[in-house]
């Protein structure tokens, strides 16, 4: 790394700040007996020191009471999703390996299947509660906390009260309300 001549530099710094062009700092500097090559390595230096400190202020923002809500939204969902699949495959797993009982004999169809369906929509709408949280992770509040809050509530009316469905609606308020 270049070494550079500190109070240059935080001249040079000072005078972005001013709001002064680099053309016009360099035509000063070089008029007051700097080296060009020293002031257009300086400058480089200073432009580069003053971008990142640009990017660490902008940087709370993204972390700010709002963003926050937001990351709780995306990770409730996340989770919600996650246990609503989870429950969908140990269902298919546990029913494949469960004798149908006497009483599903009266029902036309094989409650097997039936049992088979209900689970597929279960794993559909935990993809569908992961999708919504992506959307959140992605800054879409509304469509992806929407998402999320409807196919949980879809989840508990057509295939079960699950742990994950009632942590996807927290997750989807989450999402929402993060305004």
């Amino acid at each position: 790394m270049a070494e550079f001549n500190q109070n240059l530099l935080e001249y040079i710094k000072d005078q972005l700040k001013e709001g002064f062009s680099i053309s016009e700092i360099k035509e000063l500097l070089i008029q007051q007996g700097w080296s060009e090559p020293e002031v257009n390595d300086t400058l480089v230096e200073a432009q580069t020191m003053t971008e990142t400190k640009r990017q660490e202020e902008r940087e709370p923002e993204k972390t700010d009471e709002k963003g926050k809500k937001t990351k709780i939204g995306f990770f409730v969902s996340l989770i919600g999703g996650l246990l609503v699949i989870i429950d969908a495959v140990f269902a298919m797993i546990i029913q494949n390996f469960t004798p149908i009982i006497a009483a599903n004999a009266f029902y036309p169809l094989n409650i097997l299947t039936d049992f088979l369906n209900v689970n597929m929509l279960g794993l559909l709408f935990g993809l569908l509660m992961l999708a919504g949280a992506v959307l959140l992770l992605k800054g879409r509040t509304n469509s992806g906390g929407l998402t999320v809050l409807a196919v949980s509530v879809l989840n508990i009316v057509f295939v079960s009260i699950n742990p994950g469905s009632v942590i996807g609606i927290l997750g989807g308020i989450a999402g929402i309300i993060r305004k």
